[in-house]
């Protein structure tokens, strides 16, 4: 299940897959990105270019790390 991924900002290239929730429910939950996030920007000096985003399992569907935004009545961004 690919609910989550994680994704490198600076070119919006998928670095991790398969997990099923964003934040751990539980310490050394392996199932959660944010940890896996949270490694490979402390590798990273000055700013942060690894975000979690939609995977393709999402019920939203899948994003890269670019929001888009519909304009109308009912606006929304994704």
């Amino acid at each position: 299940m690919n609910t989550y991924q994680v994704v490198d900002s600076r070119n919006h290239n998928v670095v991790a897959t398969g997990f099923t929730h964003k934040e751990a429910k539980r310490k050394g939950d392996k199932k959660a990105a944010k940890p896996v996030r949270d490694e490979l920007n402390a590798g990273v000096k000055g700013h942060d270019p690894f975000i979690v985003s939609r995977g393709d399992d999402h019920p939203y569907g899948e994003t890269n790390g670019i929001s888009r935004q519909q304009v109308g009545r009912k606006s929304f961004i994704i």
